[in-house]
């Protein structure tokens, strides 16, 4: 068996050395054995269904060269630098892929757009949160899109990508991105439906929370009712809701149109102010709030007795009970939602923990018998009472009748 499992197949170029044929016998890798189901004559054994083994007559004996193995490219490719190069080189040519796509010029310009005079694509490249550039994605005259060897996918977006005071959206590629950049808007492009949430985190964790994230997804509505586009842009507007710690929102783009390059090449025009307040006012938002995050509490500079930390925690309990407006502690300035909360709420926060059984049963109380029907709710109650006692005299009628049969 181990001699088999060393054993090469012959091929039409390299044949077999006992009966000159091309298929079914095998070779040793130094070529001094071979196992030829053919011929028996000279075989120095019988391996039975395997065939027989014979050895090669010197003059006939043909090694095979030990498997070649490229080393692994180690050398990383630097992707800033291609894709200056490419830019240069696609400056003559991005008035023709602004006229295919339907977008505008300044649009590919901001985005880095590049070109390959080699196999004839055009080049947009891949960022990360930094702004660092991790890879090139590939546009073919064809239509297909690939990514340069060694890239990584990234977002699509300008140096400038958060100036104005409008929202930002995060979109489906860079196509996309430049068409909502030709009238104004801001925009990121996704790498896929779903993917990039880190990076988006990344970017996104110092955007003013005054202006609103968005995730359009493209209206893509398969036959079985499968919606790629829509899918996507909730889970992507649920992941970084989660890691930004606030609200975000997803949509589709307005009039039924498949994705913003195709709403921009219907109802493009010559005043882009116009343009981006009509996308904006189509859009119909759905909101993502982030869900609640349990922190651990913040250690004391100094350590100290198991003893002493639980005077200390009674202490502060007892000070703050009864005492919601000036007791409890200072809003942690590193939450993301520190300054809407201090702005709401003052700089103070109240810890439910710090309320007994009894505190937190009266306010619940409290608060619901502000807002409930007292009158309704008690007649609600005597008509389910009443209802009560007339299913448990049928359940006993039933009872009855159930025994005078089975009796």
């Amino acid at each position: 068996m181990e001699l088999l499992s060393n054993m090469r197949r012959v091929s039409r170029l390299e044949v077999c050395p006992i009966c000159g044929r091309g298929d079914w016998c095998l070779v040793s890798p130094d070529g001094t054995m071979a196992i030829c189901p053919r011929t028996a004559e000279g075989a120095v054994k019988d391996l039975s269904e395997a065939g027989y083994l014979h050895e090669v007559h010197p003059d006939y004996v043909t090694p095979h060269p030990a498997p070649h193995y490229e080393p692994n490219n180690t050398v990383k490719v630097d992707f800033k630098h291609l894709s200056d190069i490419r830019r240069e080189r696609a400056k003559p040519r991005l008035h023709d892929l602004a006229r295919k796509l339907g977008v505008s010029v300044d649009a590919l310009r901001r985005l880095k757009v590049g070109y390959n005079d080699f196999d004839k694509t055009y080049t947009f490249p891949e960022r990360d949160g930094q702004g660092n550039i991790i890879g090139i994605l590939l546009r073919y005259p064809s239509g297909p899109k690939k990514r340069i060897k060694g890239s990584k996918s990234g977002l699509s977006y300008a140096d400038a990508w958060h100036n104005g005071s409008v929202p930002v959206l995060l979109v489906e590629g860079p196509s996309d991105t430049t068409a909502l950049m030709s009238f104004g808007l801001n925009a990121i492009g996704r790498p896929s439906n779903r993917g990039g949430y880190a990076h988006l985190a990344d970017l996104l964790s110092d955007f003013p929370d005054d202006r609103n994230i968005i995730v359009l997804g493209d209206n893509d509505r398969k036959v079985d009712g499968f919606w790629t586009g829509k899918y996507g842009a909730i889970q992507t507007a649920t992941e970084v809701s989660k890691r930004l710690e606030r609200t975000v929102y997803w949509t589709l783009p307005p009039d039924g149109m498949k994705d913003a390059r195709a709403w921009l090449n219907e109802n493009g025009g010559d005043n882009p102010t116009s343009m981006r307040d009509c996308f904006l006012e189509g859009l119909q938002l759905h909101v993502v709030t982030p869900p609640p995050v349990i922190r651990s509490f913040v250690p004391f500079q100094e350590p100290i007795s198991l003893g002493s930390y639980r005077q200390e925690m009674l202490k502060r309990r007892l000070l703050s009970l009864d005492r919601p407006g000036d007791a409890g502690q200072f809003s942690k300035t590193t939450s993301s939602r520190f300054k809407r909360f201090v702005e709401a709420y003052g700089e103070r926060c109240w810890e439910l923990e710090s309320l007994t059984v009894e505190q937190l049963r009266e306010i619940t109380e409290s608060v619901i018998r502000e807002v409930l029907d007292l009158d309704a709710f008690e007649t609600e109650v005597l008509r389910e009472q009443s209802d009560q006692q007339i299913l448990n005299e049928k359940r006993r009628e039933m009872q009855k009748l159930l025994a005078q049969e089975l009796s």
